[in-house]
């Protein structure tokens, strides 16, 4: 994986990957997210609708779920990677990298 911002930058746009987040708006302390209150999610419609979306990747079990409620029957696969917040306890960059590795040998 890339070290710096530039070369991350780089290598999602080579990669032909979007960033997005599922939650426009709500009520969180700090990063922790089981503390997300009153949120609004995103509107990916028109996202889902335009573009060839082959698979989407969502960070942590709550983006995951809020995903689920809104557009579960959106048509296009979608996984629960392990969260990389900084309030995560368990995060384990390795694990992280190699649920990455696994999605793009196959995707």
């Amino acid at each position: 994986m890339p070290e710096n911002n530039e070369q991350k930058k780089q290598f999602v746009l080579q990669r032909g990957i979007a960033l997005w987040d599922v939650v426009q708006s709500c009520e969180i302390i700090g990063s922790k997210d089981e503390s997300i209150q009153n949120y609004t999610a995103a509107d990916l419609d028109k996202v889902l609708k335009s573009a060839d979306i082959q698979l989407i990747l969502l960070n942590g079990k709550r983006a995951f779920s809020v995903f689920e409620e809104r557009y579960k029957n959106c048509g296009v696969p979608y996984l629960c990677m392990p969260s990389t917040s900084p309030a995560n306890p368990r995060y384990d960059y390795r694990v992280w990298e190699q649920a990455l590795d696994a999605i793009f040998s196959t995707h």
